[in-house]
């Protein structure tokens, strides 16, 4: 399977690497897919290649799509603070001409 196949597709792997004293350690990835697109990985530390139990597989599958329903909720929440952010800088921008000119009109009389 190419990379680019796999990011089509993306599934859980088992990965061993090894650390600085030279000792396998193995990790259980999981993407973290929010619409079709991957977001980021969750990694989580095994004790072996052996086949996990299945009731631990689901947890981390399930703590995955928490984890990226969290971060879909935290984007949206982003992009309603910068939506209201935009519209309290528009309704200013109309504001403050019209305070100027009301303002004018009023010291206008007292000019004279």
């Amino acid at each position: 399977m190419q990379v680019k196949d796999y990011f089509k597709k993306p599934v859980e792997k088992i990965i061993m690497i090894y650390n600085k004293n030279n000792v396998e350690i193995y990790f259980y990835f999981i993407p973290l897919i929010i619409n079709d697109e991957i977001e980021g990985v969750l990694g989580i530390e095994v004790d072996s290649l052996d086949d996990h139990d299945k009731r631990f597989k689901e947890f981390l599958r399930e703590l995955a799509e928490l984890l990226a329903i969290q971060i879909e909720i935290y984007k949206l929440n982003k992009k309603v603070e910068t939506a209201a952010l935009s519209e309290l800088k528009a309704l200013r921008a109309q504001v403050h001409p019209h305070f100027c000119l009301t303002l004018l009109i009023q010291l206008l009389p007292s000019v004279d």
